[in-house]
């Protein structure tokens, strides 16, 4: 097996990383230092797409972003082992500080999330079902306001 030295990190495209190289970066960048937000965009969308899951590579940043104060997060934690082994395998491969991945309604998210066996927050899964973006319309919610009504 051929030997890398660090420099061969900031060329990653195209290759894999070693074990070793893995190591480091799993060392260097720890899970706490990745989050994943789970959002709804403040502002009127072109797309129509409202719901956004975030995966941020600098949470802990002083200064905001912009699209810090474009979007409301509901839910955070921390990623998944997949979803980690995943952000470790593609590092250097993007210089963004979030990636968002759109949606247009809940069962979206909800689907994408079992595919890296994490469970959706219940807090995104009712905040979004309450603001309409949802497939299948909540009958039980609104029977149930009915009743606290009379």
């Amino acid at each position: 097996m051929p030997k890398f030295d660090v420099l061969d990190l900031m060329n990653v495209k195209g290759r894999l990383f070693t074990d070793q190289e893995t190591e480091f970066l799993k060392k260097k960048f720890p899970k706490k230092s990745f989050r994943i937000n789970y959002i709804i965009w403040k502002q009127k969308r072109h797309n129509g797409l409202y719901l956004a899951v975030f995966e941020d590579r600098n949470p802990h940043r002083i200064r905001k972003s912009a699209i810090d104060h474009s979007v409301e997060v509901i839910a955070s934690r921390l990623p998944s082992d997949k979803e980690y082994d995943e952000l470790i395998g593609n590092f250097g491969c993007s210089s963004r500080i979030i990636t968002a991945y759109y949606y247009a309604n809940i069962e979206e998210v909800i689907g994408e999330d079992l595919k890296y066996g994490v469970d959706t927050p219940q807090e995104y899964i009712n905040e979004c079902r309450k603001r309409g973006y949802t497939r299948t319309p909540d009958l039980f919610s609104k029977l149930e306001e009915n009743e606290r009504n009379k």
